[in-house]
Formats: C-alpha cells, sequence, structure tokens
C-alpha cells in the first residue's frame, strides 16, 4: 500500500485509507476551494473543529442567510462562508458542515482548519 503524506499538523506520512477534506471559503467575490489529504487522527480533529464552529448541514438546513456571524454569542457582521466536505471512507456519503463567520472568527477558523498548508483541488 501506497504512503502518503498528511497536509494537517506535523509534517507526517501514514499508512491505509487516505480521508480526504475540501473547504471552500467565501468572502464577497473572491471564492476559493481548497483541500487536505488526511490520515484518520486528524480527520477526526479537522471533524471535531468543524463541529465546534460550524453548522451540519442537513436536508432541514434553512436556505435562509443570517446577517451576523454565527460564531458563540457573536454579533458582529458576517464576512466569510465556510462550506466543508468531509469524506471518512470510501463510498461513504461526506459529512458536509456550513458556516457564516465574522471577519475574526472566519480567520480564527481558517488557522485552526490549517487553510495555509492546504493543497489546491487538482494536485496530488
Amino acid at each position: 500500500m501506497a504512503m502518503y503524506p498528511c497536509t494537517f499538523g506535523p509534517n507526517h506520512r501514514f499508512q491505509g485509507a487516505q480521508r480526504s477534506a475540501y473547504i471552500s471559503r467565501a468572502a464577497s467575490t473572491r471564492p476559493s476551494t481548497l483541500k487536505h489529504r488526511l490520515c484518520k487522527q486528524h480527520a477526526n480533529t479537522l471533524e471535531a473543529l468543524c463541529d465546534a464552529a460550524l453548522n451540519t448541514v442537513t436536508p432541514e438546513t434553512s436556505g435562509e442567510q443570517s446577517k451576523v456571524c454565527e460564531a458563540y454569542d457573536c454579533v458582529n457582521p458576517r464576512s466569510e462562508t465556510f462550506y466543508v466536505r468531509l469524506f471518512n471512507e470510501q463510498g461513504s456519503d461526506p459529512d458536509e458542515f456550513i458556516g457564516e463567520l465574522c471577519e475574526l472568527h472566519a480567520e480564527t477558523l481558517a488557522d485552526e482548519l490549517q487553510w495555509r498548508s492546504m493543497l489546491r483541488v487538482g494536485d496530488a
């Protein structure tokens, strides 16, 4: 079995099934989508971060957009939307998360999700 580098956390390789996360970040007119190649441990870490900061997408999720940040009790105007698709096992439906955050909470979440170390979609 091939060994792949995990893009989350300290640089390390793992053996076994790869998990993937596709994270879209949109602020006004500049949306971008990046991906993480994850080991099982870091897929679980990323899922816990998303559970804490974003809403789980369900078929009942309302299409209404909020006007304020959805993080904790923040009342600042929202400036960015995060949409995460986390694939844990091959063939299973992804877990999906979404949230609209103010600039401060968006930057905090981006740092926690290690946005700067992510791969461009299409890269190996």
